[in-house]
């Protein structure tokens, strides 16, 4: 088996080794989802009804061209000439307690070749990689409990977990916060200086390239009407230098993910946290934004549950590896 760099013409089989996973393909007709078969799908019911921006040529294409523009690097397991494998590692400066660290964005291992050390392999080389351009830990977060010991093979232990919160703006409870607003374009990333506090679910630099690029996916089938600008505005205030990120759900127009970022001085001021928060829903409330997503760490949780969020059942748990 040999594990590489993903190269252009290895475009089929990651394509084939993700639609792998897929039992069932559905769509929305009149309506009512419905089971289809995958050619009768547009390239948004493709990738967003059934999760994965990998499951159209098309669409995954354009997501391989955008990679190194996130600073990230795919790789693939390569068995008897066919890949079978496939993983992406984003490579990112965040303040403390992040750092400088490789965090494993997706892997997947075609079906029909799993358990088989295939996905053990990927993770292993690209923790090597990340190694030998000087990184200091390697990160990620399981998708459920046999991804998890995957990663603990690999020496990745957990360190801490986000509770995922979600509110309704009818039902959320704040007051007006006085601050000065800056809207934000793509170009002013804050990764490297502000500290990423609310759905750290990636990379700071994957979340904030992804949001401003999901306007590219219009000129494929299906998304016609679906895009919405991301609300990147920075929040000054006396005590408060922040950034909220309001990026929208692509299958509902009504639904955004919350993200917020604070310098890391003000990450333990629970009163600074909530302006920015109340500053945050009020730009959600301007824009139609009814459903709010976020997920954050067990200390954060009062906050938000004083405002009105609630608690699902969704927990992410976060891995690392320290590599030196």
């Amino acid at each position: 088996m040999l594990i590489r760099e993903a190269e252009e013409q290895d475009l089929e089989d990651i394509v084939e080794c993700h639609c792998s996973d897929v039992e069932k393909w559905h769509g929305l007709r009149d309506g009512k989802v419905l089971e289809l078969r995958y050619e009768e799908l547009t390239p948004y019911e493709r990738c967003h009804f059934n999760c994965g921006e990998w499951l159209d040529r098309d669409v995954c294409r354009l997501h391989m061209h955008l990679l190194k523009e996130k600073n990230e690097e795919a790789f693939v397991a390569e068995l008897k000439g066919k890949v079978v494998g496939e993983a992406e590692v984003c490579l990112a400066e965040e303040p403390l307690p992040y750092g400088r660290y490789a965090f494993l964005t997706t892997v997947m291992v075609h079906r029909n070749f799993r358990r088989m050390g295939i996905g053990l392999a990927l993770v292993q080389r690209t923790i090597q990689w990340a190694q030998l351009r000087g990184y200091q830990a390697y990160d990620t977060i399981p998708e459920n409990e046999i991804s998890e010991g995957l990663y603990s093979k690999a020496g990745l232990e957990p360190i801490e977990s986000f509770s995922q919160m979600r509110g309704d703006i009818e039902q959320l409870r704040w007051e007006p916060a006085k601050a000065c607003l800056k809207e934000l374009s793509i170009g002013d990333d804050p990764s490297e200086s502000l500290l990423m506090i609310a759905r750290h679910v990636d990379p700071s630099v994957h979340i904030w390239k992804n949001a401003f690029n999901q306007k590219l996916l219009l000129q494929f089938e299906g998304y016609e009407g679906r895009f919405h600008s991301p609300v990147a505005v920075q929040v000054s205030a006396k005590r408060l230098k922040g950034i909220v990120l309001l990026v929208p759900a692509l299958y509902n127009p009504l639904k955004c993910f919350f993200h917020l970022y604070v310098e890391p001085k003000m990450a333990e001021r629970m009163d600074v946290i909530n302006l920015l928060i109340c500053k945050g829903l009020e730009l959600a409330q301007q824009n139609q934004f009814q459903i709010l997503e976020t997920s954050v760490q067990e200390h954060m949780l009062p906050v938000f549950r004083k405002i009105g969020f609630h608690q699902t059942q969704h927990k992410d748990l976060y891995m690392r590896l320290k590599i030196h």
